[in-house]
């Protein structure tokens, strides 16, 4: 293909290299049939993908310009043409016109490639979007032009890299937008319309962004669902051996801490009940005697104990707490527990150990009225043979959906319950499977 700059005549010779190389795009000053110097088309190309494709299979594009100009400026080593960036008294052509010319003609010869490579990053970035981390929907709305800046990425832990710097940067033009408008205010508004027409605009912004948020942690709840489904399996398939119940109750609470150690977001209370999240205090594999809202010398250990708040319009000095919720793990997987081990008896030793302590109120006075607090206690297990004879013993009853046994114990004031992991999950999911299709079945 030939061209004239400026009078000068200069030929480019399109080329398409369909071999499997590491090349990248490029276009090439060439002297005497020679190429002296290639010069990279990322820049101009900006985010196409390193390989272009069209009927013929996948390529990468190399452009060879020739021309007498080029010929006379090589230098003695062939490895540069040596003329200046910008034309001068000497030299009417510059590099830079050159190189901008040919870069031209290259986008126009590759224009349909480029459009059908683009079109189809998109549908990479979207899809993944739409289906795996609805979070960044705010961007395709509100940044659509961000399509051009990501790069052609199909590794998704790359291209959430790519999504979440797009979205630091989204958030800080939000930011600079907010104190714009508040600006404005401060000084005075000139046209109202249009300042209300901002701040509308502006609005609808940070509700998409607040949407994300909450699509984040929709998110977070499927990912922790989906992790414990697979703690619940053999962790080694050959040994058939399966993950400790510490792992399950690390991921719905973490160990040895308690709720001032930890925010809302560092724990997964809401797997086993959502409710579990409002409370007074909360301590997790903590001894009885070591517990701040009790006096107690006892040594044992429960896995969580949870001391709710107390009634609004009860007094205190009477009963300082509405409940209290013991929960209590067993190992995925494990069968034969004996008499010596029944979890039933063990959470009616926790339950005893509490009553016959003294409770405090939220100002540290320690008060003896224990006997009008009721208890929650769930135990997650697998049911196998040795269980369902201890509910039985126990005379537990079946759920309504036959995975699981509770009961009400009086003596206690105490509702328990048997809760199997796959119940357990089947449950959360039920739960919050509106939140699930909700967020990724939008329009």
């Amino acid at each position: 293909m030939d061209v004239d700059i400026k009078g000068i005549p200069f030929k480019i010779v399109h080329s398409k290299n369909y071999m499997k190389t590491k090349e990248k795009h490029t276009v090439n000053l060439c002297a005497n049939h020679w190429v002296v110097q290639p010069i990279s088309l990322s820049k101009i190309f900006g985010n196409v993908n390193t390989k272009l494709e069209d009927d013929k299979g996948e390529f990468t594009y190399s452009g060879y310009v020739m021309s007498e100009l080029l010929d006379n400026h090589v230098n003695r080593e062939r490895t540069k043409i040596e003329l200046p960036e910008q034309p001068n008294l000497v030299e009417p052509i510059g590099s830079n016109e050159i190189v901008e010319c040919m870069e031209s003609m290259v986008l126009d010869y590759l224009n349909k490639d480029i459009t059908e490579s683009n079109k189809k990053k998109a549908e990479i970035v979207k899809d993944y979007v739409y289906n795996k981390n609805p979070k960044y929907r705010l961007l395709l709305k509100n940044r659509p032009e961000l399509l051009d800046e990501i790069p052609w990425i199909t590794d998704e832990e790359k291209l959430e890299m790519e999504l979440f710097k797009q979205e630091q940067k989204f958030k800080l033009e939000l930011k600079r937008e907010g104190k714009e408008l508040e600006k404005e205010l401060k000084e005075g508004v000139r046209d109202y319309q249009s300042y209300i027409q901002k701040r509308n605009t502006y609005a609808e912004k940070v509700s998409d962004m607040g949407k994300s948020n909450l699509a984040e942690y929709v998110m977070h709840r499927k990912a922790i669902l989906d992790i414990l489904a697979q703690n619940i399996k053999y962790k080694d398939q050959e040994q058939q051996k399966y993950t400790y119940e510490k792992n399950i109750h690390q991921l719905i609470f973490p160990m040895t801490k308690t709720s001032d150690d930890i925010d809302y977001l560092q724990h997964n209370l809401w797997i086993i009940d959502e409710k579990l999240a409002y409370h007074h205090y909360l301590a997790s594999d903590m001894k009885l005697k070591s517990m701040s809202e009790i006096d107690n010398d006892s040594g044992k250990e429960p896995d969580i104990v949870i001391f709710d708040s107390p009634f609004a319009f009860t007094d205190e000095q009477d009963q300082p707490y509405r409940n209290i919720t013991i929960i209590e793990f067993k190992r995925p997987g494990r069968e034969h527990y004996t008499d010596a081990e029944n979890p039933v008896r063990q959470v009616k030793e926790y339950m005893d150990d509490i009553v016959e302590g003294k409770v405090k109120t939220k100002d540290g006075e320690f008060l003896s009225g224990t006997e009008n607090i009721r208890f929650f206690c769930y135990i997650l297990c697998d049911v196998d043979l040795s269980i369902k004879k201890l509910a039985k013993l126990e005379d537990l009853k079946p759920t309504p959906d036959n995975m699981g046994y509770y009961k009400y114990i009086d003596s206690y004031k105490a509702y328990l319950e048997i809760i199997p992991y796959n119940k357990l999950i089947q449950d959360s999911q039920k739960r919050n499977k509106i939140l699930f299709d909700k967020l990724f079945n939008q329009v």
